[in-house]
């Protein structure tokens, strides 16, 4: 099962990370789109904690999570709890160096001008960091990286993922990433 987790100031997810479900689908694997509501920035940290603890009731180990943003937060903490076959990270809103612990393989996609995260990287006591934008900094060499501003059609906003004219090319790459390593 793949779970998809949207980032904060989301009113609809079916609008940006829900739209990668249909490739996921098409390459023949289940999928589910959470959605957690629209949480303003300054609550998202309190947010977070309730969210991790509503998926784990739905999350079983060898499921993999696909997260935009905030959703990456959420689901490291789901990680630390379940072992999770593929973590795929658009735009995380996570320090550059987080490997997620009990996953088999982490996939970053990260924009170098993505604005939004440029500054979760100054907020203390917090996992929240910049991976969004200068993809994984950590030492483990098995964590597969894009760099989305570097291949066509490139990427250069925090949900360009998800637009229209972009997201056929970087949700099939997704899911056949996915589907690859299943």
């Amino acid at each position: 099962m793949i779970h998809i987790l949207h980032g904060i100031n989301t009113k609809d997810p079916m609008d940006n990370v829900g739209r990668l479900k249909p490739f996921f689908i098409a390459k023949g694997m289940g999928c589910r789109v959470h959605d957690y509501g629209f949480v303003p920035f300054g609550v998202a940290w309190l947010v977070n904690w309730w969210v991790s603890r509503q998926m784990l009731k739905e999350v079983q180990d060898g499921d993999s999570l696909v997260m935009h943003s905030n959703g990456a937060a959420i689901g490291l903490r789901v990680a630390r709890k379940r072992k999770i076959k593929v973590a795929v990270l658009i735009n995380a809103a996570l320090d550059s160096n987080i490997r997620f612990p009990n996953t088999e393989a982490q996939v970053v996609f990260f924009i170098p001008k993505d604005k939004v995260v440029k500054w979760a990287k100054y907020i203390p006591w917090h996992v929240w960091g910049d991976m969004g934008r200068v993809g994984y900094t950590g030492k483990d060499d098995n964590v597969i990286q894009f760099n989305c501003g570097r291949v066509s059609p490139k990427l250069s906003r925090h949900a360009d993922f998800f637009a229209r004219g972009k997201l056929n090319y970087w949700g099939e790459v997704t899911a056949q990433i996915v589907y690859d390593l299943q």
